[in-house]
């Protein structure tokens, strides 16, 4: 209330608040956890749950992944480690989720089809959260099958001529 030099927006609020009796009190951030899950954004919460298990779900049916769980129920290795049933791989300190075979077209093409991006802008998308085996390979396989790059991409300038017959004219 004592400050001199604010924005219209704040100065209305102050005016409205004037009106009603009322304390402020500073709780620190020990009193205040469940506060934490009111300040998101609750679509967004609710999306990557869904996410999450259906790659549980998915992880649950690959026989690749299966392999690579059983030894992890003891204890983290090579960079595996389970979180709730789910399979984490930590690269550069980050846990990223392991994506199944099965689910792997579909989340690359998420990610591609954010801005039609290259192999490598498409890659950084995917790396941030997630863990392909062979993403490169897959990604550059992907685009080059994407109709829409395609047509975007294709050679400029003077194109090909269609071959024909040279007409001739004989004199006999």
């Amino acid at each position: 209330m004592s400050k001199k030099d604010v924005c219209n927006k704040i100065a209305r609020w102050t005016l409205m608040l004037e009106e009603f009796n009322y304390t402020i009190d500073h709780r620190p951030h020990s009193r205040m956890r469940h506060v934490d899950a009111l300040s998101r954004h609750l679509v967004c919460m609710l999306i990557q749950d869904s996410i999450v298990v259906k790659i549980q779900k998915a992880q649950e049916t690959d026989e690749h992944l299966l392999t690579i769980k059983e030894p992890l129920k003891a204890a983290p290795h090579d960079n595996y480690a389970m979180k709730n049933n789910v399979l984490y791989k930590t690269v550069n300190e980050i846990d990223l989720l392991v994506i199944p075979e099965l689910m792997q077209p579909s989340i690359i093409k998420t990610a591609h089809e954010r801005g039609h991006y290259a192999v490598t802008r498409t890659a950084e998308h995917i790396d941030k959260e997630y863990y392909i085996t062979k993403l490169q390979q897959k990604i550059e396989q992907y685009i080059a099958n994407c109709v829409p790059c395609i047509l975007i991409n294709r050679k400029r300038g003077k194109q090909k001529g269609q071959l024909a017959p040279i007409k001739t004219r004989y004199t006999s």
